[in-house]
């Protein structure tokens, strides 16, 4: 079935297990079990997580109590910022082809997809891993 939205598959590893991660936080989380609990490959997460820590949104510590955490409290980090960290610049465009100017007179898609991308910046941005603290997900 076609998705109307998608994005990339390590996007939605990076969003998952940063909740995940900040559920448990301030404890760290080994890669191994968060891949378990998300349903991911171990290697797949851990280059997800090497970027997220590129973007200083986690780190890491080696040896049998180590593991992943947080780089800063839950409030401190947005949905936005890890969207970013692994698909880079968020720009809401409003063109499905990048153009700056339309090949036609009048969008034929007229101004849902600049409105759809302006939603969607504004509603990653209103998320911070606090809002998904307790396991139950409530806000």
């Amino acid at each position: 079935m076609a998705h109307p939205f998608r994005m990339q598959e390590a996007t939605s590893i990076a969003l998952h297990s940063m909740v995940k991660i900040a559920q448990a936080h301030p404890e760290p989380q080994q890669v191994a079990v968060l891949a378990s609990e998300i349903g991911v490959s171990r290697n797949h997460l851990a280059k997800v997580l090497q970027r997220l820590h590129k973007a200083g949104l986690v780190k890491s510590k080696r040896g049998p109590k180590g593991g992943v955490t947080l780089a800063k409290e839950p409030q401190q980090i947005n949905l936005l910022e890890i969207y970013e960290a692994i698909e880079g610049k968020f720009s809401p465009n409003a063109c499905l082809l990048n153009k700056k100017d339309c090949p036609f007179k009048k969008c034929i898609m007229g101004n849902l997809v600049g409105e759809i991308g302006r939603m969607f910046g504004e509603f990653f941005a209103s998320y911070s891993l606090a809002d998904f603290k307790s396991k139950n997900n409530g806000r």
